[in-house]
Formats: C-alpha cells, structure tokens, sequence
C-alpha cells in the first residue's frame, strides 16, 4: 500500500504532466494561427462591437512585411516570423474611443471596421518607432506608427507580442 506521501507525490507530478502538455499545446495553437482575409477581419470588428462581453480569440491578419521587420529591427526590436493580428479587447477600446462623433474636436476623423480590418497594409506601410512608453503594463513591447494612405493619415500603437504584433489603437484625421 502507497504512502500518504507517495500519493502526493503522484498527484503533484500528474498535475504537472498535465500542465506541460496543456502549456506545449497552447504554443502549437499561437504558432499556427491561421491567416484570413480582410472580410472576416471586418466580421471582427463588427461582432466585438455587437458582443464586446464575449471575448473572442485573438484574430490573425497576415504576416509582417519584410520591411517592416527591417524598419523595426532598426529600432532594436525583432519582428521575424511574427504575425499582424486584432485582440478583442483591443478593438473595443479603438471603436469606443475613436469612432465617436467628438473625434472632430480633436482634429481626426471616426474610425470604422474597414479601418481596423486593414491595419495589416497600415502596419506593413507605417513609419515605425517606438511606443510611448517603450513598455505597456503587460511587460509587452510597444511600437507606434504613422502612414498616409487613400487620402489619411493613420497613426497606431501596436503590442508586439511573442508570436505576433497586436493593434491596440487607432485612428486617423484627413491628409492636409
């Protein structure tokens, strides 16, 4: 018959198989996440904003541009084999603080899902520096950029996160 110590034992070390396999899984998960196209990004946005308590799964866009891996690793931050993607939280905080009417006032124009489903182009696009502050509260990288595109000028602020680069705000205001 086993100690009390020895089932301890077993249970401690079950558990901590378990865990492994869960936390090996989970990195498969982030390292293959698919790439959609701008439509479903779209689809995104929308469903964050007509459930924003419902959290969705972060949603990759594409892959980050050769030349933005060169623009960022100018600035000292390694962007290779990354993937550009939308975080549900993310999302709700560009769509509540940048689509409103009172962006007028502050010199830009509202943001709208097409947008924020295209922040792939705007990010690959962008003159790239680093964010303000250079780390976010999550111990994330922070990069920040501006482009000029279709007639707008965009600028954002991005996490970079370990396997892909995260929107976490934008807006835009009319090219002068």
């Amino acid at each position: 018959m086993a100690s009390s110590m020895q089932i301890a034992h077993q249970l401690r070390r079950k558990c901590w198989i378990s865990f492994r396999r869960n936390m090996q899984q989970n990195a498969v998960d982030n390292a293959q996440m698919p790439i959609t196209p701008a439509t479903n990004a779209t689809s995104f946005v929308e469903n964050t904003q007509t459930n924003p308590r419902d959290k969705q799964k972060t949603f990759a866009l594409s892959n980050v541009s050769d030349d933005a891996i060169k623009r960022a690793a100018v600035l000292g931050i390694d962007l290779t084999g990354k993937v550009l993607a939308l975080d549900h939280d993310s999302v709700i905080h560009a769509m509540k603080g940048h689509s409103g009417q009172n962006e007028y006032l502050r010199g830009q124009v509202p943001i709208d899902a097409q947008d924020i489903a295209a922040f792939d182009r705007i990010f690959n696009s962008a003159e790239l520096r680093v964010g303000t502050p250079p780390i976010a509260k999550d111990s994330t990288r922070l990069l920040a950029g501006n482009v000029a595109l279709d007639g707008w000028i965009y600028s954002f602020a991005a996490k970079v996160r370990k396997n892909y680069v995260s929107m976490q705000t934008l807006f835009k205001r009319k090219k002068k």
